[in-house]
């Protein structure tokens, strides 16, 4: 089982992807949603939710499911039970989903069965759904999932110990299935379109000329005796302007 996280700024779009009729798009598992009748009322309501948020963005978390081709039966048989799994392993590890969808494509089943869970990152009370190592935990509930249903290990990054799966650094734990997030060393795995990325590139490039002006200034090092002359005078106020720099 494989799973990737993906973000999403066009609600309609992502929608209209996972329930392609082409795709033989068949919705397996929902929350939060009250129509399941057709791209526009779903697109519709994860619209309303994410009004909650008008600043944000980015609205939804798309997450494809993959897995091996010799679990097909598996999935046919006991599919809804292994996501509805994965997503109690997320909420345990403090993940919190208010809204989503899981739509299970067929167009691919003869090489890998697949899923996909569209979650709104706005919950039901306005507040952002927490995104931190959301992809690392993911994996970890992945593998999880894989193990505890014997199904074939699709990621060959899936590493084994002889006391169980070999986590990061990070997230090693006595007993990893009831680890949680640490707030000692969350980051946001997930980047977030909410925020700006660029940088005032004349600010910056003003500064480090300051900054380059002061240090190739040479040290004046005044000795007994020494003139009081004006270019003795114009060190000076450059130095103690270095000093007043560096003390910011």
């Amino acid at each position: 089982m494989i799973t990737k996280i993906h973000t999403s700024r066009n609600v309609a779009a992502t929608v209209s992807y996972v329930l392609n009729p082409k795709k033989r798009a068949e919705i397996l598992l929902s929350k939060g949603i009250f129509s399941l009748a057709g791209v526009e009322n779903i697109s519709r309501e994860f619209e309303m939710q994410s009004a909650l948020r008008p600043e944000a963005k980015t609205k939804l978390l798309h997450i494809p499911m993959s897995f091996h081709v010799r679990d097909r039966e598996l999935m046919e048989r006991d599919g809804q039970a292994i996501v509805r799994e994965w997503l109690r392993r997320m909420e345990d590890y403090g993940f919190r989903f208010d809204q989503y969808i899981v739509v299970r494509h067929h167009d691919q089943d003869h090489k890998n069965p697949h899923f996909h869970l569209v979650i709104n990152l706005t919950l039901a009370d306005g507040r952002a759904v927490k995104t931190s190592y959301i992809g690392k935990y993911a994996k970890l509930a992945s593998m999880e999932v894989t193990r505890n249903w014997a199904m074939v290990a699709t990621d060959n990054r899936m590493q084994h110990t002889e006391s169980g799966i070999a986590l990061p650094k990070t997230m090693q734990s006595a007993n990893p299935v009831s680890a949680r997030p640490d707030a000692s060393y969350m980051a946001n795995d997930v980047p977030s379109t909410d925020a700006p990325t660029d940088i005032d590139a004349d600010a910056t490039s003003g500064l480090a000329a300051a900054m380059m002006e002061l240090l190739i200034q040479p040290t004046v090092v005044h000795t007994a005796g020494g003139g009081g002359g004006s270019k003795d005078d114009d060190d000076e106020k450059k130095n103690k302007t270095r000093k007043r720099f560096f003390k910011l």
